[in-house]
């Protein structure tokens, strides 16, 4: 009798365990799968821009960048697939061996190509540009403007410059595509131009797409203080941006500008932009709030998370783990994560010191 008691006593131990295994195990299986969700998508994108550029399927890839362009089509996350398809554009390579500098000319040549085909192709000719520029980088080198010598420099001006050609003279018919206002202000940015008129170029594009982030991801470099901004700058410009959308894309904008300033400006030694620059986490957590309730992933969770803990905001922190939302691979630092989860707790926050 004592026996058949002792074996229930250690069944009824048993299952609430074997129970909680089981759902970890379904939770692990659902982050896996909104993780993945968001990976696959990129990933299609991908897959097929690089394939049909290897099979010079001209009117293939002319039909889908112009399906993202015009319907603005959103990753999962609620990033524009057209920036996606560009990336992928600009990374095709034919063999693992293929130096930098030959994988932009043969790009270069494919994107000649497509434009020759179809005379009025706003992605081929954003290519183009973007191409040249990439040539135009790897004989500079990226180092800081010490470490390049005259003739890199002068290589390097020549290449933007007729980076800026190509895109002035597709002008008529290419200006409907972010990417080509991306590119022009990207060069107006490595020209030195006034900024009054780079901020003119900013303008027109952001009245074209408000929402694609290549756009402040570019506002947010050229305010750095190394291009001869400041942190005021940045904080103006980001308010400015964010304040020519709607209320909810306002809210998400200005998030997201400062996660990319976070990325801009931050490196392993895990600078805080909530200390370090004008960030306002109420204004951050708004646009979290406002972005997840449009795209509830555990991309976006996981950002969400990463900025509360920067912020010190261990209600916000807490509340997003019991959620077991967290996934390693989707922090900028992994060891982030691990600082985080020592310190969660209303009030606390991790040392930056």
């Amino acid at each position: 009798m004592k026996s058949i008691f002792s074996f229930l006593l250690i069944l009824s131990a048993i299952t609430p365990l074997s129970a909680q295994q089981e759902n970890a195990e379904k939770n692990l299986q659902i982050i896996e799968g909104n993780v993945q969700h968001e990976r696959r998508a990129r990933r299609e994108i991908w897959d097929e821009a690089q394939h049909l550029v290897l099979k010079r399927d001209f009117s293939e890839l002319e039909r889908i960048s112009t399906l993202y362009r015009n319907e603005k089509s959103l990753t999962p996350s609620g990033d524009w697939k057209l920036r996606h398809f560009y990336n992928a554009l600009a990374s095709t390579k034919t063999s693992f061996d293929e130096s930098e500098l030959e994988g932009a000319r043969r790009r270069e040549r494919v994107a000649r190509e497509w434009l020759e085909k179809i005379p009025t192709s706003p992605t081929a000719s954003v290519l183009i540009a973007s191409e040249l520029l990439a040539q135009g980088w790897t004989q500079r080198g990226y180092g800081p403007g010490s470490s390049v010598s005259d003739k890199q420099a002068r290589i390097f001006r020549a290449f933007v410059r007729d980076a800026k050609a190509q895109l002035v003279a597709s002008a008529s018919y290419a200006k409907v595509d972010p990417e080509w206002h991306h590119m022009m202000i990207e060069t107006m940015m490595l020209e030195g131009g006034p900024v009054d008129e780079y901020f003119g170029a900013l303008h027109q594009a952001l009245n074209l797409a408000p929402t694609y982030i290549p756009l402040a991801a570019s506002a947010v470099r050229r305010f750095q203080p190394k291009w001869g901004g400041s942190i005021d700058d940045l904080d103006a410009i980001i308010n400015s941006i964010a304040s020519r959308n709607n209320v909810e894309d306002g809210k998400i904008m200005y998030t997201r500008m400062y996660i990319a300033v976070s990325r801009e400006l931050t490196s392993p030694a895990m600078t805080n932009i909530f200390r370090d620059s004008k960030a306002d986490w109420s204004k951050v957590k708004e646009g979290f709030e406002a972005l997840l309730a449009r795209h509830p992933t555990l991309w976006n969770k996981n950002l969400f998370a990463e900025f509360a803990c920067d912020a010190g905001d261990g209600e916000t922190f807490e509340r997003l783990i019991k959620e077991n939302i967290l996934e390693e691979r989707l922090w900028a630092y992994n060891s982030r994560l691990r600082v985080c989860l020592n310190w969660a707790g209303p009030g606390a926050g991790p040392s930056n010191d």
